[in-house]
């Protein structure tokens, strides 16, 4: 694999990227297209009442919270240390994150609702579209506080990079060239596990970020990365009494929405989507918020990014799993909330933890790293179809097998006419000698879509560690296959938790700013053996990809300067 280095001045043409000796025995990487896949003929033509209708509306309760807290970051050149107390804490917290949904659901039975197979298929080694730019670069998070598992989320204003992970904060103020921490076990208080977010809202030009503690949330605000005003979130901000995780940040106007699952005390789980002022938070006053919070309408929320003045948001857990779906909406205007289940005409291999997922090459070399995941909804985005209308889509995990006996885990999507939420079809990512998992997706100013990923596996006596990858799906290749590369090399195996290989839990992908026409995608990848889960190590190797078309570049990258 081509070593990259980080280049603000230039981008790297993708093909540098395309002619690795690890993947010299490799065959094919395929594809399936959406406008092949139609599952219905009422996703097509004039809505009918009968989609557009909603399938149930509710009202969203409404509480206050109280004005925030200040704080002060110290921001040093060396990362802080973990004490042996420090860590002993982490792990009791962490050991709780990344909980499962419920795993007594029925299965959907193996549906291919078309006559196209898995869809076009594309080379590894071939060369992405000409004009494909990408330019990768590790970000520095100092040694002692990398998990394995990395959770890696990151924004920019310019040159301004702040990205969070397991479990650390660091930020550039030089577009990557040297790199500073703060400590996110103290800043706010005792108690910090997992689960970082961090988006930054260029219309008002200040930075939200987001960290779960043992027993609640921690949502703050900044202007300049140094002056924060923090509220602290519990359970019973959202209307109920036991714990969170897993958790989601989303920006619409106005708002900002925290997304998390919910594990009640009295048992059973679900999620929760709390609507949040902005302007408010900015002033660290106090506000009125709303909330919607359910234990009966499935697990796991992943909100859809791109959107301005309505919130959506989706789930493939409930239901029949592998065949059921179903899309929130939620306009600014209204504290109705409104949801619409649909049935997939493709259906999928729905897996959840150690259910024989195997992401593993044949010579056993590359151990099975997606064992601990499972396929909860992990992307979503609203992008601009080539016909001028608005879709939705959603990806996720999937077993090896499915209706289309896929050979590896892959990645697949679902996608959805905005305007009465009609299913259209799926696409999705695979390959005949690697799982593909744990995409990630952003929309850019012109409604494109970039990803962000990793693969892993082998056959034969050929093997690839798990490995980061980026996708654009845009004007250039609105169907598949689309411009790809592979932007980090991986050489070591995944943690194991509770006996189980774990890696993810997710990766990142942000619109690039100023211009949000190029796209920033996060992921990372283990130099060696990672060893447990709990215990921190220098193998890992948070990346930031920034990717896309030769065109976006010359404005974007004076930026950078």
């Amino acid at each position: 694999m081509k070593k990259l280095t980080w280049n603000p001045k230039g981008m790297v043409r993708a093909a540098a990227l395309l002619a690795p000796a690890v993947f010299a025995v490799t065959s094919l990487l395929y594809f399936g297209e959406v406008e092949a896949q139609l599952a219905d003929t009422s996703g097509i033509g004039a809505p009918s009442d009968s989609i557009a209708a909603p399938t149930a509306i509710l009202e969203a309760p409404s509480a206050t919270m109280a004005g925030g807290h200040t704080v002060i970051a110290n921001w040093v050149a060396q990362a802080p240390t973990l004490t042996p107390d420090r860590l002993a804490a982490l792990r009791a917290a962490f050991a709780k994150s990344h909980r499962s949904g419920p795993t007594n659901l029925p299965a959907a039975a193996m549906v291919a609702n078309t006559t196209g197979g898995p869809g076009p298929e594309q080379s590894l080694a071939a060369a992405a579209a000409g004009d494909f730019v990408i330019t990768d670069r590790i970000v520095g998070t100092g040694a002692g506080l990398r998990s394995p598992v990395g959770e890696p989320s990151s924004d920019n204003a310019g040159a301004n990079i702040f990205q969070s992970g397991n479990w650390y904060a660091t930020r550039s103020n030089n577009g990557g060239a040297t790199w500073t921490f703060v400590d996110p076990f103290t800043l706010f208080g005792a108690g910090f596990c997992c689960d970082q977010v961090v988006v930054y809202d260029p219309g008002r030009d200040v930075w939200f970020w987001l960290l779960q503690f043992n027993d609640h949330l921690v949502l703050a605000n900044s202007r300049n990365l140094v002056n924060w005003c923090s509220y602290s979130w519990s359970p019973a901000n959202f209307g109920f009494t036991g714990e969170l995780d897993y958790n989601d940040l989303i920006l619409t106007t106005n708002y900002i929405y925290i997304v998390s699952n919910i594990f009640p005390t009295a048992g059973g789980s679900g999620a929760t989507v709390g609507r949040i002022p902005i302007d408010p938070q900015i002033n660290c006053a106090g506000f009125n918020y709303n909330y919607f919070t359910r234990t009966d309408l499935g697990f796991t929320w992943k909100p859809v990014s791109g959107v301005s003045d309505v919130l959506y948001w989706g789930t493939n857990w409930f239901g029949t799993l592998g065949s059921s779906f179903r899309v929130f909406k939620w306009p600014e205007n209204t504290t109705t909330i409104s949801w619409f289940d649909r049935t997939l005409g493709t259906t999928f291999a729905f897996y959840t933890r150690n259910t024989g997922q195997n992401c593993s090459s044949a010579d056993g070399v590359v151990k099975n790293w997606c064992q601990f995941a499972d396929s909860r909804v992990l992307g979503g985005a609203r992008y601009s179809d080539p016909d001028g209308s608005a879709r939705l889509v959603f990806s996720f995990n999937a077993k090896q097998g499915g209706p289309f006996n896929l050979p590896f885990p892959y990645t697949e999507r679902v996608h959805f006419r905005e305007s009465d939420i009609a299913y259209i079809g799926s696409d999705r990512i695979w390959a005949t000698w690697s799982a593909f998992q744990f995409n990630s997706m952003a929309t850019d100013a012109r409604g494109h879509v970039g990803m962000t990923s990793v693969f892993g596996g082998g056959t034969g006596t050929s093997h690839n560690f798990v490995s980061g990858s980026v996708f654009l799906d845009d004007d250039v290749t609105p169907n598949q296959p689309w411009t790809w590369a592979v932007n980090a090399t991986g050489a070591g195996n995944a943690c194991t938790d509770s006996g189980f290989f774990r890696y993810g839990d997710y990766m990142t992908t942000r619109p690039y700013r100023p211009t949000n026409l190029l796209f920033m995608g996060m992921n990372y990848v283990l130099s060696a053996d990672a060893g447990t889960c709990g215990t921190p190590t220098t193998a890992v190797q948070p990346h930031q990809a920034i990717f896309g078309r030769a065109r976006d570049t010359p404005g974007a990258l004076s930026r950078w300067q």
